[in-house]
């Protein structure tokens, strides 16, 4: 069989919210002592909690405890995040 012209699918992006469910860390601990940990503001977590963009290196950060807690790799490339386009630093992308 010729697999030259076939597209590979690329695995489906869990949404942040459902990552942040499964880690079962808390809304508590996660915006406290998670944005304590990735030295970013609090607010960085609740609007990635919402939906709301963030910047992708706060993101990333938080991401990364996200991984340190749960033992699994977490990153923009697996998990769905709104962030702020780093081009105009205003418009919004998922990633």
């Amino acid at each position: 069989m010729d697999t030259t012209n076939q597209v590979t699918p690329q695995p489906t992006k869990l949404p942040f919210i459902d990552v942040f469910r499964q880690s079962q860390l808390g809304y508590d601990m996660l915006v406290t002592r998670g944005a304590e940990l990735a030295k970013i503001p609090r607010s960085v977590v609740d609007a990635m909690i919402v939906g709301n963009p963030v910047a992708p290196n706060d993101a990333q950060a938080v991401l990364t405890i996200l991984s340190q807690y749960t033992g699994k790799t977490w990153n923009l490339d697996t998990v769905e995040v709104s962030v702020l386009a780093t081009s105009s630093g205003t418009e919004v992308q998922q990633r």
